[in-house]
């Protein structure tokens, strides 16, 4: 922010996507406190995203236009505007992998300079019961301490985690795995779909892994990379 004739004004930077931070800073994150002591120059993306991000839950990415934005582990606000990827945009049958599941976080903060004074351990006990020690995810930030409510951001980033990888369907407790990953090509007209937004897939041929039958509908995923083919009209 600049201040202009008294009053504050909006200045701001082409590349980044500065409507989305103020979203999240003045909402959701809004009271949030992290403390850092910066003895020399530091590379500012990488600085978002490993001290940060990580500790919040989220990640950035590069829109169409090259500015960067963030992206945390919420659901969509609302449904109504969601686009839609179904059998008359995908053109051939979707790609599906299991991404590994991730039932142990560790989180490391107060930093003294030299070290992580305290460690964390958060797991998922029913996925644990369900599937044992499957995987963990470490994540460390120099600006969390005890004091400043560390504690309870790091319980409330590693619940968002388990929701997405633990393995189990957070509403009725089933086992459906590592979350499900879709490779899809479409047609050239959704490219107005970016990385990081919700979408709803359908397709009578996908395997569905919660009900073991075939056909998934109006499923709500999140875009996580996109490669245009400009030669072929095509999106993945």
């Amino acid at each position: 922010n600049m201040e202009h004739k008294g009053e504050f004004v909006h200045d701001p930077n082409p590349l980044v996507d500065v409507e989305r931070f103020l979203f999240y800073r003045n909402g959701i994150f809004a009271g949030y406190r992290m403390d850092f002591t910066f003895r020399q120059s530091v590379e500012g993306k990488q600085f978002l995203e490993y001290e940060l991000f990580r500790a919040l839950g989220g990640y950035l990415v590069v829109l169409a236009d090259g500015r960067l934005s963030p992206c945390f582990f919420f659901p969509p606000a609302g449904l109504s505007n969601l686009s839609v990827f179904n059998e008359r945009n995908i053109s051939m049958l979707p790609g599906v992998e299991r991404h590994p599941l991730i039932n142990q976080v560790t989180f490391r903060m107060d930093y003294d300079g030299s070290k992580f004074l305290t460690e964390l351990l958060f797991i998922d006990a029913p996925s644990l019961d369900q599937f044992g020690l499957a995987g963990q995810h470490t994540i460390e930030s120099k600006g969390m301490s005890l004091g400043r409510g560390g504690a309870a951001l790091a319980g409330l980033t590693a619940t968002r985690i388990f929701r997405r990888y633990a393995g189990l369907n957070p509403a009725t407790g089933q086992a459906n795995g590592g979350a499900v990953i879709f490779t899809v090509k479409s047609h050239f007209m959704t490219l107005t779909a970016e990385v990081g937004d919700f979408v709803f897939l359908s397709h009578s041929l996908l395997p569905d892994f919660e009900t073991g039958r075939r056909g998934v509908t109006n499923r709500i995923c999140e875009v996580i990379e996109r490669q245009p083919n400009f030669a072929e009209g095509t999106m993945t």
